[in-house]
């Protein structure tokens, strides 16, 4: 997760975004080939034949980090959407979004045991150590707290996540550039990737934000 900063010098540098995206990619292909390497090595250990994994990071995983401190710390320009709050209910506080939360992750726990096998300790080690996912219910307070502390969604999706800089204003002057890609004549790009963080699904942001660069693109549509 890089400062906001870095991440707006790289998007006005194309040479240097390239560069970046291309040593992010090298990066994760070298963790995947080692976690593969391991995972075949403990299968032999273990008297089971070497097959090939699938076991993969992609770099979502880096980019959307719940286990570190994002980057919005000042108090002046912190974002509260009013989730994971606590509650005065009589004499006692309540947080109704973390008590659900535990709640049915624990539930879900069994459920998802089912679909197949849990992934080798070592992927596990991996995975806590990124995102506090929980693989047992013992687990699951911890990666509640901190998710609500650390995470700026109130759910696991990528809207929110890419900063377009100075993109977003090229249809403040002439409706026909809105969400314009730059460098591009005639590629408009209408997606959830630059809206504000969504408090519920953002199905209906999706609609919102394409019928928006529908009617910014053609105002006054004939047939």
């Amino acid at each position: 997760m890089l400062p906001n900063c870095i991440k707006r010098v790289l998007l006005r540098t194309p040479w240097l975004f390239t560069i970046a995206k291309n040593t992010v990619r090298i990066l994760i292909s070298i963790i995947n080939f080692v976690i593969n390497l391991c995972v075949g090595t403990i299968d032999l250990l273990n008297g089971r034949p070497w097959t090939p994994e699938t076991i993969e990071f992609i770099t979502a995983i880096v980019k959307y980090n719940p286990a570190q401190t994002g980057q919005y710390e000042e108090e002046d320009s912190r974002i509260t959407l009013g989730f994971f709050e606590d509650e005065n209910i009589g004499i006692r506080r309540f947080n109704q979004d973390k008590t659900v939360a535990k709640t049915v992750i624990a539930q879900q726990l069994s459920l998802m045991e089912q679909l197949g096998s849990k992934p080798p300790e070592i992927i596990q080690c991996v995975f806590r150590c990124l995102t506090k996912i929980p693989f047992t219910e013992e687990q699951v307070d911890r990666y509640v707290e901190t998710y609500s502390k650390r995470f700026l969604l109130s759910e696991q999706h990528m809207a929110g996540g890419c900063l377009f800089g100075g993109a977003l204003d090229l249809g403040e002057g002439d409706g026909a550039k809105t969400a314009k890609v730059n460098g591009s004549s005639n590629v408009h790009v209408a997606d959830l990737s630059a809206v504000p963080l969504p408090r519920i699904s953002p199905q209906m942001t999706a609609y919102l934000v394409g019928f928006h660069v529908a009617k910014q693109l053609y105002p006054n549509p004939s047939g």
